[in-house]
């Protein structure tokens, strides 16, 4: 009899993958878009196999979720606000690559606050783009360790706050992933 051996994934595969109670749940509230998803959990928990297949099951033409692993260190907001936006565009070259340029020339002629230029970006980008984004911040505890963490954490909040005034921001929702 040959013998089977169990190989180590850093991410479950599909094949492999058995849904949860969190699976739905995390699902309810991303396609609802009401307030950003928190997972929060301890660390070796499956926290970034729940992130991944909700991408793969939520993920179409209309959806794009965008995964950005904070675990990098970041001089400031504005640093951390430019490259979750150049992470957009990057993951989806397709969709956003000739709006590179405008977004460079509008940075430099900008004087806004960082999390103004964040916010302009954000409703520029989904003006061209007509479906929903996702932008999942994984591992969130290493951004609170920032003295600038209050400002993007609250440019979070305020997404939720003033969409209403920009109908164009009810398409865009988080989902914060970091340990407890």
């Amino acid at each position: 009899m040959k013998e089977k051996i169990l190989k180590e994934y850093p991410t479950v595969p599909t094949s492999l993958y058995v849904k949860r109670k969190a699976d739905f749940s995390l699902a309810k509230v991303i396609k609802e878009m009401l307030r950003p998803a928190y997972i929060s959990v301890a660390r070796q928990m499956g926290k970034t196999n729940l992130i991944l297949n909700a991408k793969r099951e939520l993920e179409d033409e209309n959806n794009l979720f965008v995964y950005i692993y904070l675990a990098t260190e970041y001089r400031n907001a504005r640093d951390c606000f430019r490259s979750i936006i150049d992470s957009i565009i990057e993951q989806y070259d397709n969709v956003f690559g000739n709006l590179r340029e405008e977004i460079e020339v509008k940075r430099k002629n900008s004087n806004l606050l960082p999390a103004d230029e964040y916010n302009s970006e954000l409703k520029f980008l989904l003006s061209k783009y007509k479906g929903n984004i996702v932008i999942i911040l994984d591992e969130v505890d290493y951004l609170a360790k920032d003295d600038f963490s209050d400002e993007i954490f609250g440019q979070i909040r305020k997404k939720y706050f003033i969409d209403n005034s920009f109908p164009v921001l009810k398409r865009l929702t988080y989902l914060l992933s970091g340990i407890i």
